[in-house]
Formats: structure tokens, C-alpha cells, sequence
């Protein structure tokens, strides 16, 4: 690329490349002035003045703004009309945040944009290289090098993956200085885009913005606020709010044609599907703009009803935003993609979900946000399959999120640094933290990041507090890495906050829940905590009384005296929990992945022959005493939506010489009948099978004595749904069995029936530790009617129907 760039370079007669790094500043006083071209728009003056600014606030030297005509000598700054020549050749969409940083042997630096925004680009990318980080928004946040000696090397020509990259805040950006932090946190990350893409539900507002055309045309609506695309009379009245979009905002690049939320299409339109029917009207309005609007776009999802591609061919100016949740008819993502292509959609987008508060609560390891190397590994595997533009909804939580945000930001503009997140991390934890750094790695690794499977319970609360007060003592004087330690500990008062609401009932739980919400309402100006969605937290559980109305929030009187988080109080409080907190009693102990089958004990229980019902994607060990006999299973899915698509199975085989792919797979009907399936393997021994149903529901039974096992550990655990009872092996010697519960149901029995553990002692979610009397070990115990998460961390992290189908780790049978 670069030989390109400079065969570029001396076509034009512009000199090439210099080897050496460019002084910028040499002990505190600047080197270089920056030069505008005298027909320097005032976006460009801004921009040359911001830098100068923003170079002094690194070296300390002054750098003079200065306007001529010579190339010489100078940080050269302006866009490409004012420079022409220097920037390669580009036009169209894809074009518009082009700029490059380069050097030249007569002295220069070039910092050249194509429009005003992409050279605004431009200049945070300088100044990224130069060592400035906002990582999360806010003043403390600005991580400024000091640095009195400035020099670069650099050749770039710089160009976005995305085209669109857009992240935000559902519910809304609130207060007015989040807004603001979080503007200026996408300015100096690259997360304002040339192109706006426009996908929101439209049909609503079509409706509201023409009352008069449907109180005349009542039957060009459906049910749910669904326009009828196949009369005339709907799509005109849909084309015509386009055009009235369009010429109110001459810079709006495209119009959302996308249908309302929820059902109601007509099951018998003459278009077909529910995406033949979004499809017809995007085309139409696509289509019917060119005229007067060349080149705009529409914008849909595919999403819900509409997920899967229409049997109609999709107009060229017609963009398809592939959602990543909310999807029905079975197909995952990458297959959603390649099929909308086929069917015509030439640019393809993705509407993915990071951080939703109502599906997480901003608890530590719930996001996809909180895995940050997941996130940029979907957002590279999306780009190679054609995806160029990206929308994400996040939850304005920053230290649970921050993180993976700051992470979407890099590789959003260049997929290629996907492959190195935990470089980009090691960095975040250095120039954030300083000589704090080492605990706070700890912080995020293992408390906040889905990597280190952090667990909702005190423990958690008592090992952050714990983490945070040794990063405050390493901290020391630095005032800087103390305020972000702080967003830290006020992030970590709301999670202990959670757990004691989430543990509580009756009275004592609205207590719970005002003290959590009075903790929030202090904490909004940090913007570590999603102050307003707790404020309507009221609106998912029933049992709350709600404070009041959110827009008349500030004149609650218990939230009017509540003041702003004060840093003393919070240090305090954090000393207390630090003493009160006993941190989890028993150590963990490691079982290997290598399966046996266990033999059958003389006074083993008999196990449950009930369905075992299980939700979204799990993954089962299952044993073959042959090649001959396969796995039998009666399967009923869709037990909730039955609109996910089929369950689908497939089943592994170590044995299998072609790594990752399956030696049988089936799918089933998920309409809530029972089907029989039969999965054949020419392997004996270890299998997996795993079962996809879209998140729906879907429940299992098998043959009695078919060996298979269900995975109750931390780093792998089977979702289940409802009640369910299994059997679980106690090794000989074990003294204590330890694990941990999200819920208070269900019990713990001994083989002979006595009761072990009642799992309603524990109120909320925590550890559990049960006494294994001498007696007790060597033998099968069961989980009797719990529900939830019940994971077992001192004895080998399996549940069986029966001890009959028992499957254990190799070292648990030596015992």
C-alpha cells in the first residue's frame, strides 16, 4: 500500500515519503506552525485552532495558526478543496471520511481531509498517535500525554470500514451533560459518520404526520400501526413523507421505511410474507425519491416477522440492517446476510444490541459489551461477510460498558485491529490507571468482563471493594486516576445496591429499591449508572411502588435532598462493606472435560424420568457404549414463540477428523408438537450435542439409561427453564460441596432422602457451602425442584437425570 501511495504522491509531483520522524516540538517550544490555505473554510480555521490548542496541552508550546499558500515547512491542515492534490482521488458515499496523515521530505505534515469531518478525523487520529485517549467521556477522562519533545512518522491514507457507526443510548441520553460527554466522546473516537443512516420504526410516524389520509383511507392500515404496502394509496402516502423528509434536510442521506415494532401483518396480502410486504413499500419509496433525491437511500431492519429475505428482489437503494436479536424463522446472522444478498440487497448493515439495560440490568458479565473480544470478532466476521453499516443500542452504564464501546470504536474504523483487543486493553488498564494499573486489570478481567464469569453475590461485591481500596492506595496522589477509581467504586455501590434489592421482599424490597434508586438519582452526572432506567425499574416488577412520574423526577422530594454522590461518604461506606462482607469459604476445585461413564452404585436414587426443559443454545455431554447405537431423543420446541425457527441439533465427536463439524445434525419443528429424532454417529464414546432454539423454549426427553449429561459450571452452564431435578456425583473425600444459586428455590437432598440444603435459606443470589459427612461422600445427591443457575464448584460439575446415565470425570472414578 504504501509504494502505491507514493507512486500516487510522485505522479502528482508532491515529494515522497520522508524516512525520518518529523519534529513537532523540541523541549516545550513548537517547531512547526500550522498553516491553513487561504480559502480556509471556518470548520478548517476551527480545526487548526483546536490544534494548536490541543498541542500546547501536550508539549507545552505554542503553536502558531497561520494561513499562506506555501507547503513548506508546516503541519499542513485543511480539506482536499483547500489542499487539492495531495489527497487520493475519491468520490461517493464511501469517500466522504477519506484523509491522510502523512509526511513529507520538505518538512511538512499533511493533515488533509476530504470534507470538514473527515478532517476533524484526521486530527484526533494525529493526536491518538501522538498519545491522547478518551476512553469513556468526561474531563477526567481525557488522558492528555505530556510530552515537551513531539515527533511523528507517519503515512496514511485513511478510509472507515463501516460507513455508519452509530452506538446509542437506549432509553436516551440523560442528563443533559451525558449528552454532551457522550457527543464529544464519538467526535474524538471517529464515531460520527459520513453517512447517517436512517432505520428507526417509521410507520408510527407516518401515521401521526398524516391524520387526514387515514381518517379518508382507514383500510391502508393493519393491526399494530403496519401500513398495507399493496394498496396505492399506502405507498404514496409513505413516498410522500419521504420527500417531505428529504427537502426539509438537504445533508439527510436516507429515510427509515422501517415497519412498526410487533405484529399484525395481513396473513393474506396478495405481496406475501411480512417481508414481501416491507420489502414492496421500501422499494417503492426507494425507488420513488431517485428522481428528485438521486443516490438516497432507505433504510430497514431485518428484524422480527421481517427477519428472513422476501421472495421479491430488493431495490439497490435499499439498505438491509441485519439484526442481531429479535430474529425469527431460525436462521443466525451470518446466514440472514448471505441471503438478503441474494435477493438483491446490495448493502447490507447490522443492528446489534452491546448493552440493553432491561436484558442485563448493567450487571458485571451480562453485556455483550463486557466481552470485548467477542464484540470485535462479530463486527470483523460482519464486515467480511459485506456488512458496511453498523447501528448498536447501549445502555449509558460506561464502566460495566466503557470498555467494549471504546474497543467497537477502533475496530468499527478498521476491522483489522480486531486481533488486538488485549493489547488495546493492557493499554486501557496503563493509561487509565498508571500505577494503579495492576488491580485494576484485575477489576475488569475478572468482575466486570464475561471472561472471568463474575457471579452476582456478595462475594463479587466484597472482592470488588477489596480491588478497588488496593487500587486507591496505589494510586497515590494522582488525582486524575483517583476520579476514575472512584467511577469505579460508584459502579460497584450500584451493583451491591442491586444484589440488596434483588434479595429482598415484601416491604423490605421497596426499601430495597428506593435506596437503590436515591444511590442512582446521586450518581447521574457520572455516568456509571443508568440512573433513569432504574427510576422506571418499577415498570418490570410489579411489586414496586413507583416514586412518580420520570419528567417530574427532580421534584421528588427524596431525591431533591439526595444531592450528588459525595466521595468521602461512598470511601466510607465501601470500608464498611469491606469489613462486613465474608468472602466465599470453600475453594473451587478443577474437574477435566475427559468423561466416563460412571458405574452404577447399589443405592444410587432413581433419578427423574421428567422432561428436562431447557431455553436458547446449550451444549450436553452424552456418552456411546458403540458406534452402532446412536442417541434417541423426543424433542418439543417453539413451547413460547414457535416463530424462532426449528430447533436445530447437532451432535460432535472428538474422534472426528474434520475439526467443528458435526456427524449428525437434525432440525425440528418448533410448533409444540412432540417429534422423535435419532442421531447416528460412527463414533463410540464422548459426544456433544448441541440445541439451538432461537431463545424459545424447548423441552427433552430420552430413552432411560442413554447416557447424558447436563454441564453446571461457572465457565459452562445449561440454561434452564421452569423447575427441573438432577442427580449430582459427591467424590469420596469431598468434604464440602460448594456451588453457587441465582434464586431461592429448590433443595439439595442426600441419597437417602434427608434434606442437605434448603436454597430458600439464601434469600438472593450467592454461594452456597453444604458439610459432606464421611458417610454422604461416594455417592450420588440430587437437586431437587430448583430453579435458575445451581452450579457446583467442589465436585465435578455435572447434573444426570439418573445415576444411570451417569457420566463423570476420569480422576472422580478413581476415588
Amino acid at each position: 500500500m504504501k509504494s502505491l501511495v507514493m507512486l500516487a504522491c510522485a505522479m502528482i509531483g508532491y515529494p515522497l515519503f520522508a524516512a525520518e520522524p518529523l519534529r513537532i516540538a523540541s523541549d516545550g517550544q513548537a517547531l512547526l506552525p500550522i498553516r491553513l490555505a487561504p480559502t480556509a473554510s471556518p470548520e478548517s480555521r476551527a480545526a487548526g485552532e483546536a490544534l494548536a490548542r490541543h498541542l500546547h496541552t501536550i508539549s507545552g508550546g505554542t503553536f502558531a495558526v497561520e494561513s499562506g499558500e506555501s507547503r513548506k515547512g508546516a503541519i499542513l491542515l485543511g480539506t482536499d478543496a483547500e489542499w487539492p492534490g495531495i489527497l487520493k482521488a475519491g468520490e461517493g458515499i464511501a469517500h466522504r471520511e477519506d484523509y491522510c496523515l502523512r509526511l513529507a521530505d520538505d518538512g511538512a505534515l499533511l493533515v488533509i481531509g476530504r470534507t470538514p469531518l473527515a478532517l476533524e478525523n484526521a486530527l484526533w487520529d494525529l493526536l491518538y498517535r501522538l498519545g491522547f485517549r478518551q476512553y469513556f467521556p468526561g474531563r477526567h477522562w481525557e488522558i492528555w500525554p505530556g510530552k515537551k519533545d513531539l515527533a511523528i512518522a507517519v503515512d496514511v491514507d485513511e478510509q472507515p470500514d463501516y460507513l455508519t457507526r452509530r452506538i446509542f443510548m437506549g432509553g436516551g441520553e440523560w442528563p443533559d451533560s451525558a449528552r454532551e460527554a457522550n457527543a464529544l466522546w464519538r467526535r474524538r473516537n471517529r464515531m460520527v459518520s459520513g453517512f447517517t443512516l436512517e432505520t428507526q420504526h417509521a410507520y408510527g410516524d407516518i401515521i401521526r404526520r398524516h391524520p387526514d389520509h387515514f381518517a379518508a383511507h382507514p383500510e391502508d392500515l393493519l393491526q399494530n400501526g403496519k401500513l398495507d404496502a399493496s394498496r396505492p394509496t399506502a405507498r404514496e402516502i409513505a413516498l410522500s413523507e419521504a420527500l417531505r423528509q428529504l427537502s426539509q434536510n438537504a445533508r439527510q442521506d436516507s429515510v427509515s421505511m422501517d415497519p412498526s415494532d410487533g405484529g399484525g401483518w395481513r396473513a393474506d396480502s396478495p405481496l406475501g410474507s411480512p417481508s414481501d410486504q416491507a420489502v414492496t413499500l421500501a422499494n417503492y419509496v426507494a425507488e420513488g425519491i431517485q428522481e428528485r433525491f438521486p443516490g438516497r437511500k432507505v433504510g430497514i431492519y431485518a428484524y422480527n416477522e421481517h427477519s428472513r429475505p422476501p421472495e421479491i428482489e430488493v431495490s439497490p437503494h435499499v439498505i438491509i440492517s441485519v439484526a442481531t436479536a429479535f430474529r425469527v424463522g431460525g436462521m443466525e446472522v451470518p446466514d440472514l446476510m448471505k441471503a438478503w444478498r441474494a435477493k438483491g440487497a446490495r448493502e447490507l448493515g447490522i443492528r446489534e444490541y452491546i448493552s440493553v439495560w432491561g436484558w442485563e440490568r448493567d450487571l458485571p458479565g451480562r453485556a455483550l459489551a463486557t466481552r470485548p473480544s467477542a464484540l470485535a470478532e462479530s463486527i470483523a466476521q460482519y464486515h467480511g461477510l459485506g456488512a458496511r453499516y453498523w447501528t448498536s443500542e447501549a445502555s449509558n452504564s460506561w464502566m460495566p460498558n466503557g470498555p467494549g464501546q471504546w474497543i467497537a470504536s477502533r475496530i468499527l474504523w478498521d476491522t483489522s485491529e480486531s486481533s488486538r483487543v488485549p493489547e488495546l486493553l493492557e493499554e486501557f488498564y496503563r493509561l487509565s490507571y498508571g500505577n494503579a494499573a495492576r488491580p485494576m486489570k484485575t477489576f475488569f478481567q475478572r468482575y466486570i468482563f464475561d471472561d472471568g464469569k463474575p457471579l452476582l453475590s456478595e462475594d463479587l461485591v466484597g472482592r470488588m471493594y477489596r480491588t478497588l481500596s488496593e487500587a486507591l492506595e496505589q494510586a497515590g496522589g494522582d488525582e486524575a486516576v483517583r476520579a476514575r477509581i472512584f467511577d469505579a467504586a460508584v459502579y460497584t455501590r450500584y451493583v451491591d445496591l442491586t444484589l440488596v434489592y434483588r434479595s429482598s421482599d415484601g416491604p423490605a424490597r421497596q426499601q430495597a429499591y428506593e435506596e437503590l434508586l436515591k444511590f442512582a438519582w446521586q450518581a447521574r452526572e457520572t455516568r456509571m449508572v443508568n440512573t433513569r432506567a432504574v427510576f422506571n425499574l418499577p415498570k418490570r416488577d410489579q411489586r414496586l411502588t413507583a416514586p412518580g412520574e420520570w419528567k417530574h423526577a427532580g421534584q421528588i422530594p427524596a431525591l431533591q435532598e439526595a444531592g450528588l454522590v459525595d466521595a468521602e461518604a461512598l470511601l466510607h461506606t465501601m470500608r464498611e462493606r469491606i469489613a462486613e462482607i465474608r468472602l466465599m469459604e470453600f475453594e473451587a476445585v478443577a474437574f477435566s472435560q475427559e468423561l466416563e461413564p460412571a458405574p452404577l452404585p447399589t443405592n444410587a436414587p432413581a433419578g427423574s424420568g421428567e422432561p428436562i426443559t431447557l431455553r436458547g443454545l446449550n451444549r450436553l455431554h452424552l456418552y456411546a457404549d458403540d458406534a452402532e447405537s446412536g442417541f434417541s431423543f423426543e424433542i418439543r420446541g417453539g413451547l413460547i414463540y414457535g416463530s424462532r425457527g426449528p430447533v436445530r441439533l447437532r451432535l460432535f465427536s472428538p474422534e472426528n477428523p474434520m475439526v467443528n463439524e458435526p456427524v449428525a445434525e437434525v432440525e425440528v419443528v418448533a410448533d409444540k408438537t412432540t417429534q422423535s429424532i435419532h442421531l447416528q454417529s460412527p463414533y463410540k464414546g464422548m459426544h456433544t450435542l448441541e440445541i439451538n432454539d432461537g431463545n424459545d423454549k424447548t423441552a427433552l426427553v430420552w430413552p432411560a439409561g442413554q447416557r447424558v449429561a447436563f454441564p453446571l459450571a461457572p465457565e459452562e452452564s445449561t440454561r434452564f427453564d421452569g423447575r427441573y431435578t438432577l442427580l449430582f456425583y459427591v467424590p469420596e473425600g469431598t468434604r464440602e460441596v460448594g456451588g453457587y444459586s441465582n434464586d431461592a428455590k429448590g433443595k439439595m437432598v442426600l441419597p437417602g432422602g434427608r434434606e442437605a440444603y434448603d436454597f430458600a435459606a439464601m434469600k438472593g443470589p450467592g454461594y452456597f457451602t453444604v458439610p459432606v459427612a464421611p458417610e454422604d461422600a461416594g455417592q450420588w445427591w440430587s437437586l431437587r425442584s430448583v430453579s435458575g443457575e445451581k452450579l457446583l464448584m467442589t465436585v465435578p460439575p455435572l447434573g444426570v437425570r439418573s445415576a444411570a446415565e451417569g457420566l463423570l470425570p476420569r480422576e472422580a472414578l478413581k476415588h
